[in-house]
């Protein structure tokens, strides 16, 4: 059967099959993957397979996929950022303002496609049973940041409220009183990996380049760092206390 001949009976034009084979589009529901079924007589295998076609279609940079592959497996991340709430943490309206703000020229549909691909990956680091122990270190200004747009920030505040009260996270925040002076961590953001069989990792990632980084004095020195973020962070607890006085102030 042609491409032609599968979108006639399907009702769909031959170039998009065309795209959908060779991996350029993957169809946003199970409707299509219905209809080819149908039309091939498949007996439902292409449906199955439907799943796996979203898991593929996850637009993570390519700079960034060894990073992705290797957070999969780690034990324990250690997640330090000054700017932002790490894409692992964020709700998908605080993801969808920040991706739009950064991504100006892009079509909704790549939007939509960027904003899916870090829920889900959200859902697999932090939610699924296998996850790694996760400690974050945040700069206080990353969450004022948000009171322009105070149900973005109770949202985003919430989920993390919920992520560590449920022993998911644990999280500290870096006042914005500590001064430059004090300040380990103003070089920018960084994520260290650690593994059961394996030596720790970093990551750190700059404007459409990201690297991974296994060398034995980086990543030395970058986990010296998260020390010093952790000694003038607030604690545990206090953090917690700051979220929910956000939160009331907020309300």
């Amino acid at each position: 059967m042609t491409q032609k001949q599968l979108g006639d009976l399907i009702g769909i034009s031959d170039s998009l099959i065309g795209m959908i084979e060779r991996g350029e589009r993957v169809p946003k529901t199970d409707d299509l993957a219905k209809a080819f079924d149908r039309a091939l007589d498949a007996k439902g295998s292409l449906l199955q397979l439907w799943p796996d076609t979203q898991k593929a279609e996850l637009r993570y940079p390519k700079y960034a996929e060894s990073f992705f592959d290797a957070m999969r497996h780690a034990s324990i991340m250690r997640v330090y950022h000054p700017t932002l709430i790490p894409g692992v943490l964020q709700t998908q309206e605080y993801a969808r303002t920040i991706i739009r703000a950064a991504n100006t020229i892009s079509d909704d549909e790549t939007i939509d496609d960027l904003v899916f691909a870090r829920m889900e990956r959200r859902k697999e680091v932090v939610t699924e049973s296998r996850r790694p122990v996760i400690w974050v270190i945040l700069d206080e200004g990353a969450i004022w940041r948000m009171r322009d747009d105070p149900g973005i920030l109770r949202g985003q505040v919430r989920l993390l409220i919920d992520l560590v009260e449920s022993g998911r996270i644990e999280l500290q925040t870096v006042p914005t009183g500590v001064g430059i002076r004090r300040h380990p961590g103003l070089s920018g953001p960084f994520t260290i990996l650690s593994f059961k069989d394996a030596s720790d990792t970093v990551y750190v990632e700059g404007v459409g380049s990201g690297s991974l980084i296994s060398k034995r004095e980086t990543v030395e020195e970058i986990s010296f760092k998260f020390g010093k973020l952790q000694a003038v962070a607030l604690p545990v607890d206090q953090s917690l206390k700051l979220l929910h006085g956000i939160i009331k102030e907020n309300e």
